[in-house]
């Protein structure tokens, strides 16, 4: 169960590369606690021995009565006559020679101090015919056990004094038949390697099939028990392997490993059936290192889950307390440190007491970020340091007990509170996180949207400050040649056309100086189309640039390959600024010679489109390089040293009005550039 726990642990936790990790943790986290609920259903379900205590009188317990068929007889250490440091045998009482007064135990009802050994001696009357089963621990710390005469295996060796004594604790079953109705128990035991009480363990009597029954059903229900807390240690060791940072993981796994070691070693002696050459000092070394273990570690847990409940002289205390018991653990024999057994567990008891408060103040406290995980962790924790506390004053009473286990038991109701508070806190981290998911997409396509329209405004802007240079050199030009005329006294028609395209040019200016403004207010730009034929776009254009393309000696020519003169459908200004942005390019890299402005039938090399009309401007200047074709109309790349924005405007304009734009070159024969524009359309307005 284990190993296929395990196994699927490991796939669920790989499986956290193809999903997302919290809801692989999530789904591994209610996995588990299946695989725990069934095994504790499993638990429940195993069926228990009815058992009852029958009265006894000192050394005399009478069972011929006994409903054997349906109980268990239970028949605690008080029903003994005990012979105080006295090793007798059977054949001691034959013969007399067991001549010491035996002690009454029938009063005893607490703890009991029988020294360092002794004899325990009880008769009992049985049914005829029945072979009857004795099911018990190995008495505290060595045994030697006789039925009607008979010597059954020794556990250690029982002796007067520590040297011939040898210490060893399992549990044993044996099976005997009544002598005429009667069976006489003897048990002789010797302890001087603990400093707790010695004595025997209460006995489970009963017939043979029913004691094997008890034993089978008890070591179930520890395999069990022990299986559900080693899956939670394997879980949340995984937890912290998967969260390196979460370090209440690892405590909370380390109290669970202490918790199934404890139950191993404690509960029915399983341990001792899977390791049966274990020395006993070794055993119960690492009982008490267990506890230390789990003492230790649970402390830590509560301080990494609960951040700020505990103080840290408090936690810095009980590591000291733990730090010196298990040194006294280690360095000293058992007869030694077990002396301080009561101390150290009183001291457990006071660390719990003060968690369990500084928890309820904790939950309390902060109540405005308090979530059900807190509570089930609260809840879980307070139910486990209860019974653990009810478990040491129960032992430190009245001895071993029917109520042992209660440590166990509390441990596994935090077990269970943990993972379920553990699912509850992934399932809403995942839908936090799917939250947050979905704020940062929206925060991503706002910021993308951001960083558009940031690049829109710079381009434009780029754009802006590129073209208004045009107006203000035609300005300056138009005006020193105005100034020249008035200081000549020259004064003509033209001088008044000068005076016309400065005002033009002006207006043109304040129209760009608008909209910068709207741009900064950040207002929506709509393009106005208008109606207007070819001819006179090309002629104002050519008539515009005349002055500034006279310093290079060339001539602008104007013509309509096919005779007639389409409208468009364009905004005028912006084919405008087109037209003079590539005469005064093709000026650039001109000297002497003609450029051509040319309403075409169609567009050389490209498919012919009845709603568009093509336009070519070409020159019979330098023409351009092969290795910089590719990158002609790409913003801010230039051959000549020029800011490289012109003919971008150009291809961004051509392509807002739906056409393209093309070119061909070749070096030192001069450069044709194509575009299209749109035909008149029903349309008036186009974004």
């Amino acid at each position: 169960m284990l190993i296929l726990c395990v196994d699927l642990m490991y796939f669920l936790m790989r499986a956290g590369d193809f999903m997302r990790k919290s809801q692989a943790i999530a789904g591994t986290a209610a996995f588990l606690i299946l695989i725990l609920l069934g095994l504790l259903t499993a638990v429940m379900l195993t069926g228990r021995m009815e058992q009852e205590t029958p009265e006894a009188s000192a050394g005399y317990v009478d069972l011929s009565g006994f409903d054997f068929q349906t109980k268990l007889a239970y028949i605690p250490h008080s029903d003994f006559l005990y012979y105080r440091e006295a090793l007798y045998t059977p054949s001691d009482f034959l013969s007399g020679r067991a001549n010491q007064e035996p002690e009454a135990l029938t009063s005893v009802t607490a703890r009991f101090d029988p020294g360092r050994f002794g004899t325990y001696r009880l008769v009992l009357t049985l049914p005829d015919n029945m072979t009857c089963g004795l099911s018990s621990y190995s008495a505290m710390y060595t045994q030697r056990l006789f039925i009607n005469g008979n010597e059954y295996p020794a556990f250690g060796v029982t002796g007067k004094t520590p040297e011939t004594t040898v210490p060893q604790t399992k549990h044993y079953t044996v099976y005997f038949a009544p002598v005429a109705g009667k069976a006489e128990i003897i048990i002789q035991f010797a302890n001087f390697d603990h400093y707790d009480f010695g004595g025997i363990v209460p006995l489970y009597m009963g017939a043979q099939d029913k004691i094997a029954l008890r034993d089978a059903l008890a070591q179930q229900r520890i395999h069990l028990l022990v299986g559900c807390v080693l899956t939670a240690f394997l879980f949340f060791f995984g937890m912290f392997l998967f969260f390196h940072r979460r370090y209440a993981f690892v405590w909370f796994a380390l109290s669970c490993l202490a918790i199934a070691v404890r139950m191993l070693i404690v509960e029915e002696k399983v341990i001792m059936i899977m390791l049966p050459d274990l020395p006993w000092k070794l055993s119960i070394g690492l009982e008490y290192m267990s506890l230390i273990v789990l003492v230790l570690a649970f402390l830590q847990y509560i301080y990494h889950m609960f951040q700020g409940a505990l103080y840290k002289p408090v936690l810095w205390a009980n590591g000291a307390l733990c730090a010196l018991f298990a040194s006294a653990v280690l360095f000293t024999p058992p007869i030694v440190y077990t002396r301080f057994m009561p101390w150290f567990q009183y001291g457990a008891v006071m660390f719990g007491v003060y968690v369990a408060v500084a928890l309820a103040c904790n939950v309390v406290r902060k109540k405005d970020n308090r979530h059900t995980e807190h509570v089930l962790i609260f809840i879980g924790t307070l139910i486990f340091i209860v019974l653990s506390v009810i478990n040491v004053q129960t032992h430190r009473a009245g001895g071993y007990s029917r109520a042992l286990g209660l440590s166990e038991t509390g441990m596994l109701v935090m077990i269970f509170a943990n993972m379920v508070a553990l699912t509850l806190q992934f399932a809403r981290t995942e839908a936090e996180l799917d939250k947050a998911r979905q704020s940062e997409r929206e925060m991503q396509q706002t910021n993308e949207l951001l960083d558009s329209m940031s690049r829109l405004k710079s381009d434009f802007l780029a754009n802006i400050s590129h073209e208004m240079r045009t107006p203000l050199t035609v300005m300056a030009s138009y005006a020193g040649l105005t100034s020249l005329q008035i200081e000549r006294n020259a004064v003509s028609g033209k001088t008044l056309d000068n005076l016309a395209t400065i005002k033009r040019e002006a207006i043109r200016l304040a129209g760009m100086v608008e909209q910068i403004k709207d741009v900064s207010l950040e207002k929506e730009r709509r393009l106005t189309l208008v109606e207007i034929d070819a001819g006179s776009l090309l002629r104002q254009a050519a008539k515009f640039c005349e002055p500034i393309c006279l310093k290079n000696k060339n001539r602008l020519d104007v013509s309509l390959d096919s005779g007639e003169n389409p409208l468009l459908f364009v905004n005028a200004e912006s084919i405008f600024q087109t037209l003079v942005n590539l005469i005064i390019n093709a000026n650039r890299h001109t000297k002497e010679g003609v450029i051509r402005l040319n309403v075409l039938e169609e567009n050389p090399g490209s498919p012919s489109s009845s709603g568009f009309v093509t336009i070519a401007v070409a020159d019979d200047g330098d023409g351009i390089e092969p290795a910089l074709k590719p990158h002609i109309f790409e913003r801010g790349f230039s051959g000549d040293g020029s800011s490289g924005l012109g003919l971008a405007i150009c291809k961004e304009i051509i392509e807002e009005h739906g056409g393209e734009i093309r070119l061909e070159s070749e070096h030192g024969k001069g450069t044709i550039i194509y575009f299209t524009l749109p035909r008149r359309k029903e349309t008036e307005n186009h974004e």
